[in-house]
């Protein structure tokens, strides 16, 4: 009986440990902003690829791996992401703008 009231107590425990360390897409994205503004770029790909993890129609994080990708120059990943994010709103004319420079 205690063993398993202690494996229920440590269940409990880590689904409420799990449920703190989640971030949101739009959590992700801004952590990743800060770093594309200090012009850390692999952790600003780091968090905008967790960012579509997260949420994989969030066309702002893959608007912003293409920016981060065209800062470090590599255009041709730049190019992949600034399409998706045009594939999940072909609305947003900064992401056509960004990927016509």
């Amino acid at each position: 009986m205690k063993t398993t009231n202690l494996f229920l107590l440590i269940g409990i425990l880590l689904t409420v440990n799990v449920s703190l360390c989640a971030q949101t897409a739009e959590e992700w994205k801004k952590l990743g902003n800060a770093e594309l503004d200090s012009t850390n770029y692999s952790k600003a790909i780091e968090y905008y690829q967790k960012a579509v993890e997260v949420d994989s129609n969030y066309c702002d994080a893959y608007h912003n791996l293409g920016l981060a990708y065209s800062a470090i120059e590599e255009f041709d990943k730049a190019i992949e992401y600034y399409n998706k994010a045009i594939s999940k709103n072909d609305t947003v004319a900064i992401t056509f703008f960004a990927l016509g420079s």
